[in-house]
Order: C-alpha cells, then sequence, then structure tokens
C-alpha cells in the first residue's frame, strides 16, 4: 500500500501486558506513540489453554479495533489503513490468501482499504497463553453453547430464548468492547439474569483498552467492531473445545436493510449481517484448518418475537438494564428514544404490551419541531411502507429482492453457503417481514408521540 492515510506499527511491551504502537497519520500530518492491549485474563478460567493461533487472533482483534478506532473518516471518503503486527504462528498469517481474506473481510465491514505486515513474534508470553489455567465447568459431559454477549436486548432476550429452550445446555457468554460503561452494563445485566434464573451460565469479558490521549479524535462508530467481536467470540470458543460460536440478533437488526435512498446519521453497520457470518467462518475455518460455524438462531425471528420470552415482571425487569442506543447521553437519562435502535426496542417492548419503563430523552421534550430528531422514525415508516407495498405484490419474494439489493445478495449467500435453495430462503424473509411489518402498525400510533404528527404518516407512505 503506497502512503497509507493512517499505519499502525504495533510491537509488544517488556511488560507483556500491552503493545506499543507507532501511529503514523497521513492525513493530519503528525505521529503519536500510545499503547494498546487486551485484557484475556478472563480466558484462563476457560477448559483449555489459549494456543499460539488463538493468541494471535486475540492480537489481531485488538490490532483492527485499536486501527479503527482511531482512524478517523471524513465524510464518505474511502481510506487506506496499514498494520503492521508481530504474531506467532507467523506461517498461519504471512502468506497471500490470508492477506487477501483479511481485506476483504475488512473491505466489507468498514468501506475501507486495508494492508497487512505480519513479523515474527518473540519474548515472553501473556498470562492467557500459559498452559495454567482455570476451567469454569468441571462437567465436560453437557452441551456447551458459546454466545457474544453486548448489554442489549438482544443478546438478553436471545440468551433467554435459547435458555429455555436447552434448560440443560452449558451457557458461556463472552463480552468484549473498549468502552467501560458498556462493560460495567454487561456484567451488571449478568448478574441480575443469573440470579433470577437460579441457574450458573458464565460470563467472561475480555476488554479492549489503549492510551489514547483526549487529543486524539477518535470514530463514533467503529464499523470492524463485528470482526473484532467474533474474533473474540471464536477464541473463547475454541478455548472450550467447541467450534461454533453463537450470536443473537433478531432478523430485521442482523440484515440492516437501509431505510431510504438517501439517509443521513443512520447506522447501516454489517456488524452481524448473515454475509458477515459467513465470511467470518471462512476465516476462521482457514486459520484452524478445520470447520467453525457462526450461528445466529434468530435470522428469521423479529425483535418482538425475541422479547416475547420476558413473560413475567421479574423478567420485565432485566429489560430495562440494557442499553440499545445509538448516541447514548453522558447524563442521565442516558438513552435518546428518537434513534433507530432506540425506535426498534421500544416498538418490540410495546408490540408485547410491556409498559417501557426506559428512561428515554424523548419523554420529557417535545421533538417534532426538530428535523434532526424525527429522522430516523421517518425513515423507518418509509421502508415499512415500502416493505408492505412489496409484499402485497404478486410476487413478494421477488420484489423484496429488487427493491432492496442488499436482501438479494443475502439470500444468494445463504443459499450457496447453505445448500438451500432460494424459494425457501425467500419465503422465510417474506415472512419475516410481514409479521415486522404488522408489528410497525400496532405501535406507530405510540412510537409517533412527541416526533412527528401522525398526518404527516399519509405523506410517507405515498413516498414510499
Amino acid at each position: 500500500m503506497v502512503n497509507p492515510d493512517y499505519k499502525f506499527v504495533f510491537t509488544p511491551s517488556p511488560n507483556k501486558k500491552y503493545n506499543l504502537v507507532e501511529l503514523t497519520d497521513g492525513v493530519n500530518q503528525r505521529k503519536e506513540i500510545l499503547w494498546a492491549g487486551i485484557n484475556d485474563f478472563q480466558l484462563l478460567q476457560c477448559n483449555g489453554p489459549i494456543d499460539e493461533l488463538m493468541a494471535d487472533a486475540l492480537d489481531l482483534a485488538m490490532a483492527v479495533s485499536t486501527a479503527d478506532r482511531l482512524s478517523v473518516r471524513v465524510k464518505d471518503r474511502r481510506f487506506n489503513i496499514f498494520l503492521s503486527l508481530p504474531v506467532w504462528s507467523i506461517s498461519k498469517f504471512d502468506n497471500h490468501f490470508i492477506k487477501e481474506l483479511l481485506q476483504k473481510i475488512l473491505f466489507w465491514f468498514t468501506g475501507d482499504n486495508w494492508a497487512f505486515e505480519f513479523r515474527q513474534k518473540k519474548g515472553v508470553r501473556r498470562i492467557a497463553e500459559l498452559q495454567t489455567w482455570m476451567p469454569l465447568s468441571s462437567n465436560e459431559s453437557r452441551v456447551k453453547e458459546v454466545a457474544l454477549w453486548s448489554g442489549g436486548l438482544d443478546s438478553l432476550a436471545g440468551f433467554l430464548n435459547r435458555f429455555k429452550q436447552n434448560p440443560d445446555k452449558e451457557f458461556i457468554l463472552l463480552g468484549t468492547g473498549s468502552n467501560p460503561m458498556i462493560g460495567a452494563t454487561q456484567s451488571r445485566i449478568f448478574h441480575k439474569t443469573r440470579q433470577l434464573l437460579h441457574k450458573t451460565p458464565s460470563l467472561i469479558r475480555v476488554p479492549i483498552t489503549s492510551s489514547a490521549s483526549s487529543k486524539l479524535h477518535r470514530n463514533s462508530v467503529q464499523r470492524s467492531r463485528g470482526f473484532v467481536f467474533m474474533l473474540i467470540g471464536a477464541v473463547c470458543a475454541i478455548a472450550e473445545g467447541i467450534r461454533s460460536l453463537h450470536i443473537y440478533e433478531n432478523g430485521t437488526g442482523a440484515l440492516n436493510l437501509p431505510y431510504t435512498s438517501t439517509e443521513v446519521d443512520l447506522d447501516h453497520s454489517r456488524a452481524v449481517n448473515p454475509i458477515s457470518l459467513i465470511y467470518m467462518e471462512e476465516l476462521l475455518t482457514h486459520l484452524l484448518e478445520e470447520k467453525f460455524s457462526i450461528v445466529n438462531p434468530f435470522l428469521f425471528t423479529t425483535k418482538a418475537e425475541m422479547c416475547g420470552v420476558f413473560d413475567s415482571k421479574e423478567l420485565q425487569s432485566l429489560i430495562f438494564e440494557t442499553i440499545s442506543c445509538d448516541s447514548r447521553h453522558r447524563k442521565r437519562p442516558q438513552q435518546c428514544g428518537y434513534c433507530s435502535s432506540c425506535l426498534l426496542r421500544r416498538q418490540a417492548i410495546e408490540a408485547n404490551g410491556i409498559v417501557d419503563l426506559t428512561d428515554y430523552v424523548i419523554k420529557a421534550h417535545d421533538l417534532k419541531n426538530s428535523d434532526n430528531k424525527s429522522v430516523a422514525i421517518r425513515s423507518m415508516f418509509y421502508q415499512s411502507a415500502k416493505l408492505k407495498r412489496a409484499l402485497a405484490s404478486t410476487h413478494p419474494g421477488r420484489t423484496l429482492a429488487r427493491e432492496f439489493t442488499e436482501l438479494g445478495e443475502v439470500i444468494d449467500y445463504l443459499a450457496e453457503n447453505n445448500n438451500i435453495e432460494e424459494t425457501i430462503i425467500m419465503q422465510n424473509f417474506v415472512s419475516l417481514f410481514t409479521r415486522y411489518t404488522a408489528e410497525w402498525d400496532r405501535v406507530i400510533s405510540s412510537l409517533s408521540k412527541n416526533l412527528i404528527d401522525l398526518s404527516e404518516l399519509e405523506t410517507i407512505i405515498e413516498a414510499a
């Protein structure tokens, strides 16, 4: 890569805990020295050691997360990011196929061009790489399921659904990220959930940390987070002796289809898109040289249907501990109630007849005259109207795939990689969106309050 916009060179520090990072910022013409690391100590609780390959995967996740966070983008410009990282398994990573695969995957996630240089790692190993570990469970006969645990409503609802379906299964939940507040949320919800269930699922947290000063600009949205979280989750699963990782995400959220053709300030990340899962399966399968699967059991389930599991006041109390907001406020209330993620959360809760006790900013303010606050609900209702129009056509599946080209691409990938007929997958998505739009119809009056006048909805329907 010639003249990268951002160049990151990672070097293990003598204390083994962190990496020194030399950042060359070609956009602002400056250099910075900082440190970054991944706290993998809790992985010692897994039922197997962290070998060289898994240690390298953790370092790769940390390096990509750090680079993505500090490579500040300008509008829609595509950036060139160069990353140099020492690894133990140099023969695994320093080959043309793996580098090209990483470039393809990260371009898919972030829209940027990435280039990699892998160097032979030397020196003392980190604690989690040693052969001494403290297993979480002594019952090796139990079937295990390792799943990502985000602190959001989907991960909570997904776990409760899976737990009720498989009460004898051993669940190991993996939390990560670089935000201490989210880490605290993940831990708090986990402990309250375990107390209510009187069972012992396990939580392993593997946070990413850095010394990036407040002077360094950072991305508010990290497009690589799906890559990073799945890679760390896969390491946890492998250490537990299984070759699959579960992700609990509702179907519409996983697809994250565009709401309109011209969108502003709406997050359409591909963190858990079905194609993202297929790409990560491909990477992990090649690194391991054996099949590794990433499973979302709720791809054809709406968020409201997932939330049907909250069938008691005790379980419903857990809902209001979760965080869904795209742009959390520093002061309370932290969740806005009007971004696309908050609206989908509110829709799912209210569609189940649950009184939403979440403290939202919108509860205290009338935002009808604030255009930037109502853009999400306008766009989401526009999408719902567009979906309904496609579903009412003679061939709803084909119309959906034509109107939403991203959906057509997902159907192609799922059919090819799962050996399932496209028509069957298409029928499942038709059913999903039929139920999803019906849920919207039930709650649109409530969701519109303080955001838009109901009289405007007819105009939006006509525009769709």
